[in-house]
């Protein structure tokens, strides 16, 4: 008999069932059914097969209604949200009024893509929180709160171990995160790039990245980590500056056992650009492909 139903017999399981009840919540929305009915609305916009739902507050909670939402969040560990609903009028209330809504509890955040404009109201939610995971993808006209939510985030003493970014720099937060395992990184633009970065990411075990090459290499050329095992990178516009300056820096991590890396729009590494690779004496796996063709590079290369 599953908890849930173990409790509606006996009260004893009741406080354990709430919990597992509350452990994964698969769309915001459950959170919104602890409210009464009436304070809830939906607004239904756009064609009928791509309809979005606008969430709105028609009256303003009490404090014990906002308890018991309070209470509920406090139990949540995973949270998603659906992609066809709007919650930006509601969660611009609860930051209006200082709603102390957060999720202490909650290590797996929804995902946050281009286009949801509640990402800035949404990170201070999760400052209390213990994320171990972090997938947002942002960019356009709500950059600049979005990095400023961003920044404050991860000055917080997160355990994130895998943090999974799509914007046109890395904040400079992520550096110090203390556990972070795993780096993935889409550089979304070329203006405002960056081309340096403090040293940091002392943990990391692999760096992901996608963009151009001098922001990849302005990454690389930080990374503190003697635990590096995988380096991917796919590599885009001009090689600036000497070209085995990225290979120095993948080389000076140990003891990685996995590099590959995709050039596009760029010149043909040749050996001697390579070459510094060789002493990572734990490489098991390694690949150097051109452009979205794939032909690789070099016959000294590909062995």
């Amino acid at each position: 008999m599953r908890s849930p139903s173990c409790s509606l017999v006996c009260p004893a399981f009741s406080v354990e069932a709430i919990r597992l009840v509350w452990k994964e919540v698969d769309d915001f929305q459950n959170l919104l059914g602890c409210l009464p009915r009436d304070i809830v609305s939906t607004k239904l916009s756009g064609p009928k097969s791509e309809s979005t739902r606008t969430f709105l507050l028609v009256d303003f909670p009490n404090a014990t209604e906002w308890s018991h939402v309070r209470s509920r969040a406090n139990m949540i560990r995973e949270l998603t949200f659906s992609d066809s609903d709007n919650y930006d009028p509601l969660l611009e209330v609860i930051q209006r009024h200082q709603i102390n809504l957060t999720f202490p509890e909650l290590y797996l955040p929804p995902p946050l893509r281009y286009g949801h404009q509640e990402i800035p109201i949404l990170l201070p939610l999760f400052s209390a929180s213990s994320l171990q995971k972090l997938e947002i993808n942002f960019d356009g006209s709500n950059k600049r709160p979005v990095n400023k939510s961003m920044k404050t985030l991860l000055a917080k003493a997160h355990p994130l171990r895998r943090i999974e970014i799509g914007a046109t720099s890395l904040p400079e937060e992520a550096a110090r995160l203390p556990k972070l395992r795993e780096l993935d990184l889409k550089f979304t633009g070329r203006d405002g790039e960056r081309t340096e970065y403090s040293p940091g990411f002392e943990s990391l075990v692999l760096l992901d990245t996608w963009g151009p090459y001098t922001s990849a290499l302005a990454v690389a050329c930080v990374l503190n980590s003697p635990n590096m095992e995988e380096v991917h990178m796919s590599l885009m516009g001009e090689i600036i500056g000497p070209r085995e300056s990225l290979f120095q820096a993948i080389a000076s991590m140990a003891n990685l056992t996995s590099v590959s890396l995709t050039f596009y729009d760029s010149g043909i590494p040749q050996w001697a650009d390579v070459e510094p690779l060789l002493s990572c004496r734990f490489m098991s796996k390694f690949s150097i492909m051109l452009g979205p063709s794939g032909l690789e590079v070099d016959d000294q290369v590909a062995d």
